[in-house]
């Protein structure tokens, strides 16, 4: 299988290990959307920020935990995400009407809005992925990686590192 990526031949054997292909999937598909959504200039991050609040999120927003679990970014630099989106007016953070120890993010209008106008643009990629795995039923090839992903973060004796980190940020 081959992959031109700015003029480097990247080339995928049977020696390639699963993490190295998934690993591989997931930059590929990250670069396409941050490509085809650079006018909005969004670091991937912040597009799966919008994309969890706004599919995802009730009325009343996520916990900065919740979110940075279903935007799959990472912990350590979550809160600067959430405040640069904070700064651009695309998502606000409001208290927790029952813990106050905990802060919930909500996207703004203008956060909705931007959502709006990348959605269609990741709907078709996922129409593009799944037509890359037609020989498999897109419900069973995901419903296999979320076996596997269950399984790697709840190994019997320890956690996955997002999980536990994940933890933290209320």
């Amino acid at each position: 299988m081959l992959c031109r990526e700015k003029g480097a031949l990247v080339v995928a054997t049977f020696k390639t290990t699963i993490s190295h292909l998934v690993a591989s999937l997931n930059r590929q598909l990250e670069k396409e959307v941050e490509e085809q959504l650079r006018h909005l200039r969004l670091p991937i991050e912040q597009v799966r920020v919008l994309e969890a609040l706004c599919q995802i999120s009730s009325p009343g927003g996520l916990t900065m935990s919740e979110l940075a679990g279903y935007a799959v970014v990472d912990t350590s630099t979550f809160t600067k995400v959430v405040d640069r989106m904070v700064g651009e007016n695309l998502v606000y953070r409001a208290p927790d009407p029952t813990d106050r120890r905990k802060v919930r993010v909500i996207a703004t209008p203008d956060g909705e809005a931007v959502y709006a106008e990348m959605k269609p643009l990741l709907e078709a990629q996922e129409k593009k992925l799944q037509a890359a795995i037609a020989d498999f039923s897109s419900e069973q090839v995901s419903a296999q990686v979320a076996s596997v992903l269950h399984k790697l973060c709840n190994r019997e004796g320890g956690q996955s590192s997002s999980s536990s980190e994940g933890s933290s940020l209320n």
